[in-house]
């Protein structure tokens, strides 16, 4: 047996509110820390640069997973 159920809008448009805020703050931020990641990968050389570098591509990899989540959070699905 199928159990109906409802959606409180208001609830709703608060949640969607506060993931559009948290996009926009993590987008703010994500923005700040390439551009530290940038000057500080011009600035340095040899192997714990090139670990740092790793270490900074196995991040971004994370970072555009939850863009990608948060994009289909927000995104209206019929």
């Amino acid at each position: 047996m199928r159990e109906s159920f409802r959606v409180d809008p208001e609830a709703l448009a608060d949640a969607v509110a506060r993931m559009t805020e948290l996009h926009r703050r993590a987008e703010t931020m994500l923005g700040e820390i390439e551009a530290l990641v940038t000057n500080l990968d011009a600035a340095r050389s040899g192997r714990r640069a090139a670990a740092h570098a790793e270490a900074h591509r196995h991040w971004a990899r994370g970072e555009a997973l939850m863009r990608e989540a948060l994009a289909v959070l927000l995104t209206p699905h019929a």
